[in-house]
């Protein structure tokens, strides 16, 4: 008998578990025996055995077996999921006594094949021996790609029952699910990289994996040399304005295949994919990371950063806008986002300017004084503002809303530069009686003749106007 290496490694290529598939008697397949059956099973050529295997997948009960050489087996027992391995390379007799087995068989090849294996699931399932260590390269025809399932083996016992020799291989579980990469072209039927690993089980020194192809789509396979796991990423934009939406993509190759993408995006968020969007919301400096899993466990990384900036805005106000000559205003402004430091330019209506970020000016002629100032980042981004400043002359007035309240009828009014004893005006008339709260709000009171001056479903020109004679545009309301 042919010796088999310690570390076996099995890879079995064939259709997904199911009634349909091979007739009994063709090269390699599938078949589901009764009692009183017999059948005669022959190895797939694809490449040339040195073994047959037959796998139990469901059922079982008791046979005779025969083999090509002559050797044969009495009260031979089907155990379901468990996978024989037998000495001929020509064929195996059954003849079955009782119940019911299902079951796969094929070719077995000792030693890594001498060329890729071609379209495995159209031609017979193939087992291969191999030494641990070995990386199995997968691609599909051009038709698919079909989805795979990947099963692992261990514990090879070499056993005799009569004088038919055989090994047996215990299932241990399923690895995963995989779909191989399309090929198509002269080079199809020849993988390069791998798509899952042949590794030693924990406690043995082999590994051993069955491979299922979903409704015997072609698989072209092959064993891999390892290569070192390398990747790589790459993120667009890298910098800009929040909210900033960042593409991410990851590279691998190499390792045993099957990779994994996690991404850490440096803001406490995380993802996984090999290509994948994230934004960020917040400004600031982010760190992110790429970690790349391979089905062997090994791992790489790759990492970048990320800048992003709120957007470049402007505020600024005088204090007081209002008064007698000489009027002393305090200005400040205070830029935000962009890309610091900033710079400030004040121009104050009256021919003087700063380039303070909080100046002070003097106004010493009665009148009502438009000032500027205008910031700038690093970048070259720029915001600017517009304000009055009344020196000596009444302040107008602005009105930004009016909401109507109940229990009693009233009318709310927000905005700016309402004075202690302003008056609130309906399409000119003066309401019943105003109540100052502070600069930004006022109340008109007084329900009935209030409600009478505003009547319901007609648009009217709410006015205040203060005591130095300042008075708001018209706010235009209906009720």
């Amino acid at each position: 008998m042919r010796h088999i290496p310690g570390a076996i490694l099995l890879v079995l290529l064939t259709l997904a578990a199911t009634a349909s598939g091979y007739p009994p008697g063709d090269c390699g397949g599938h078949v589901i025996m009764t009692g009183g059956s017999n059948i005669r099973l022959e190895p797939s050529t694809n490449p040339e055995p040195a073994y047959l295997w037959v796998l139990a997948a469901s059922g079982g009960g008791e046979a005779f077996l025969i083999d090509g050489e002559g050797h044969s087996s009495t009260n031979w027992n089907f155990e379901p999921d468990v996978t024989y391995l037998f000495s001929t390379n020509r064929y195996l007799e059954i003849y079955f006594n009782g119940g019911q087995v299902e079951l796969y068989y094929g070719g077995a090849e000792a030693g890594a094949p001498l060329q890729p294996i071609c379209n495995a699931a159209t031609l017979g399932p193939v087992l291969i021996l191999g030494d641990d260590g070995d990386l199995v390269g997968i691609q599909s025809s051009r038709n698919g790609p079909p989805p795979v399932e990947v099963r692992v083996f261990g514990r090879v016992t070499f056993t005799w029952s009569g004088s038919l020799e055989h090994y047996r291989l215990e299932h241990l579980g399923v690895v995963g699910q995989f779909l191989p990469e399309p090929c198509e072209g002269d080079d199809c039927c020849d993988p390069v990289e791998a798509t899952f690993p042949i590794l030693p089980n924990e406690g043995d020194d082999f590994g051993a994996y069955l491979v299922l192809s979903e409704d015997q789509k072609p698989i072209h396979w092959d064993f891999v040399a390892f290569r070192d796991l390398e990747c790589g990423a790459s993120a667009d934009p890298v910098s800009g304005e929040t909210p900033l939406e960042v593409t991410f993509t990851g590279e691998a190759e190499g390792g045993t295949g099957g990779y994994s993408f996690d991404w850490d995006f440096g803001d406490g968020k995380s993802k996984e994919g090999r290509t994948v969007t994230h934004k960020y919301k917040t400004g600031g400096t982010f760190q992110w990371e790429l970690t790349v899993t391979d089905l062997g466990g090994n791992t790489c990384g790759s990492e970048g950063t990320i800048v992003t900036n709120l957007p470049f805005a402007l505020t600024a106000s005088p204090e007081p806008r209002s008064g007698h000559p000489p009027l002393t205003v305090s200005f400040g402004a205070e830029a935000e986002g962009g890309t610091p430091p900033y710079t400030y330019a004040w121009e104050f209506g009256d021919g003087e300017a700063s380039d303070e970020q909080n100046p002070t000016h003097v106004y010493n002629e009665v009148k009502k004084w438009l000032w500027t100032v205008t910031a700038a980042d690093a970048e070259g981004r720029e915001a600017g503002i517009t304000g009055d400043v009344y020196c000596g002359v009444p302040i107008d007035p602005a009105i930004t809303k009016v909401k109507k309240l109940t229990r009693p009828f009233r009318l709310k009014i927000k905005g700016r530069d309402f004075q202690p004893g302003c008056t609130v005006f309906i399409d000119g008339s003066a309401v019943p009686q105003t109540a100052f709260k502070k600069a930004s709000k006022i109340v008109a009171k007084k329900k009935k003749p209030l409600k009478e001056m505003v009547p319901k479903g007609q648009e009217v020109c709410v006015q205040v106007l203060n005591p130095d004679g300042g008075i708001s545009d018209c706010f235009w309301y209906t009720r």
